[in-house]
């Protein structure tokens, strides 16, 4: 939400009050979902191939912090994301919740241009950045470049080809989660309207989904819908 304003201004530098404010909706729209996400990357990482997970977008770092909470130590997450100020806040979320920099380590960088990361980890995951980027295809292109051949990437993005349904319920518990945070009701409506137009019109379809990943070096995946979110299943084959 806050993000999708900054994008439309062209800034590269997150307002303080904005990070507080991303920080605080982030939980509200997305805690149930990244403890989903990290129980199932948890159960994949008796799986994965080598000890090192990426999260690509990772904001203020509620998902790869929760997945370390998931796992064994010998599990070592890297989050990165393009906002500076987004990487500060998450390096004291992980102080806060006492996890350290050698589980989880946070870095400044472009999911369109990840920076060193070639066939390092077993494992990348996604959540709600595929949509924010201007180039997807590259995106993806470089999380193929970051994975140790047969590694898997998990992305998470909002479609927007959803049910009513669907969408008011996510909407109604997002209003109820901000309540309880005691925000106030005028920014509540507000956060509302722009999650609601984020979904609505900044989200793909499945098919444009599937058409990103056709033209990506990935080329193929499976989709699995779930209320308002889809999961985006990638491998990268055998090295020849």
């Amino acid at each position: 939400m806050v993000k999708r304003l900054l994008k439309l201004f062209d800034l590269t530098k997150v307002p303080p009050l904005a990070v507080d404010v991303y920080s605080k909706v982030s939980r509200a729209a997305n805690g149930d979902f990244h403890s989903h996400v990290a129980d199932d990357v948890a159960e994949e990482s008796k799986r994965m191939i080598g000890h090192r997970i990426l999260d690509v977008g990772t904001g203020p770092g509620y998902l790869p912090l929760n997945i370390a909470r998931r796992t064994p130590d010998k599990i070592h997450m890297v989050g990165v994301d393009i906002n500076e100020q987004m990487i500060n806040q998450a390096r004291a979320n992980a102080k806060r919740m006492g996890i350290p920099p050698q589980r989880v380590y946070f870095s400044v960088a472009n999911a369109e241009r990840l920076p060193l990361y070639e066939e390092e980890f077993g494992f990348v995951v996604s959540t709600e950045a595929l949509h924010q980027v201007k180039d997807p295809v590259e995106m993806l292109n470089q999380m193929y470049r970051a994975l140790k051949p047969q590694g898997k990437a998990w992305i998470y993005d909002t479609t927007s080809d959803l049910s009513n349904t669907h969408l008011d319920m996510h909407l109604d518990m997002v209003r109820r989660r901000l309540l309880a945070g005691k925000m106030n009701r005028t920014t509540i409506s507000w956060v509302t309207l722009l999650r609601k137009r984020e979904i609505l019109f900044d989200s793909y379809t499945l098919h444009e989904l599937l058409e990103i990943v056709r033209k990506s070096k990935f080329k193929e995946c499976d989709l699995h819908r779930d209320g308002i979110w889809v999961k985006i299943v990638l491998r990268k084959p055998k090295a020849e």
